[in-house]
């Protein structure tokens, strides 16, 4: 049986500009839904998620979270010398 989602507030639909339930998903990431117009809009990423949840009537704006420090590189392993052998020509 589904579960209820949990509601995050109203925000104005992209397509007729109605106030529109915003919910959150299973995954954490929030999803709406029109009731006028049946327009779904669903994020997947969490830098859409946080447009979608900045665009909340009422709500606090939420900052796009910003990508993690890529790890330093580590050094390139020491190429083998090319292996001779095979059939003699």
């Amino acid at each position: 049986m589904a579960t209820a989602r949990a509601m995050l507030g109203e925000a104005p639909c992209l397509c007729c500009g109605k106030p529109t339930p915003v919910k959150e998903q299973a995954n954490g990431l929030a999803i709406m839904t029109c009731n006028w117009c049946d327009v779904k809009v669903q994020s997947f990423s969490k830098i859409s998620d946080a447009k979608m949840r900045a665009r909340i009537i009422g709500g606090a704006p939420v900052k796009p979270a910003s990508p993690s420090p890529a790890p330093a590189a580590a050094p390139a392993p020491a190429a083998e010398p090319a292996r001779r052998g095979g059939l003699i020509l």
